[in-house]
C-alpha cells in the first residue's frame, strides 16, 4: 500500500546515503517477505529520542538500552514495518521503494562501515564477519 511504502521509504532515510537507498530497499524487501526482522537502529533510536529527546547518545550502555526495549517502533524485535513514519522521506527514498536495486536479490543484510562504504551479505556468519572486518567504531557505539 502507500502508506506501508511510506514507512518502509522513512526508515530506508535515515538507513542509507542516497546512493545506496535502493540496495537497502532491496533487503529490507527480502526480509520483509521472508517474516524476518528488519533489524534497523535507527526506527528504535527513533522511539527512544520521542520517549527522552534529551538522552546520551555517546553512553554504549543507554545505546544499547534503546536496542533492547520492547516497542512497536524496535524492528530488531518485531517483524513487520513500525506503526508509522519515522520521518519524512525525501523522493529518492520513495523510488528506492518502487525500484529497489535487483543487483541485491540474494542480499538480507547490509551494514554501514567505518569508511562510510555499504557492506552487504547473504548470511548472518557472511554480515557478523563484515562488522568485524569494516566496522569497528560506527556498530559498537553510535546509535
Amino acid at each position: 500500500s502507500l502508506r506501508e511504502g511510506l514507512i518502509l521509504a522513512s526508515i530506508i532515510q535515515k538507513e542509507a546515503h542516497s546512493e545506496d537507498m535502493p540496495g537497502v530497499s532491496m533487503v529490507f524487501q527480502n526480509r520483509l517477505k521472508v517474516g524476518m526482522t528488519l533489524g534497523s537502529d535507527v526506527t528504535a533510536t527513533y522511539a527512544a529520542d520521542l520517549v527522552n529527546p534529551n538522552r546520551d547518545r555517546n553512553d554504549p550502555n543507554n545505546n544499547l538500552r534503546v536496542l533492547e526495549t520492547d516497542n512497536l517502533y524496535n524492528t530488531r524485535k518485531h517483524t513487520g514495518l513500525t506503526p508509522g513514519p519515522i520521518c519524512s522521506p525525501g523522493i529518492t527514498a520513495i523510488l528506492a521503494v518502487a525500484e529497489p536495486d535487483e543487483n541485491k536479490r540474494s542480499m538480507r543484510y547490509f551494514l554501514t562501515g567505518d569508511d562510510g562504504k555499504m557492506y552487504y551479505s547473504v548470511t548472518d556468519t557472511e554480515h557478523t564477519q563484515k562488522i568485524r572486518d569494516y566496522c569497528q567504531k560506527l556498530c559498537s557505539v553510535g546509535l
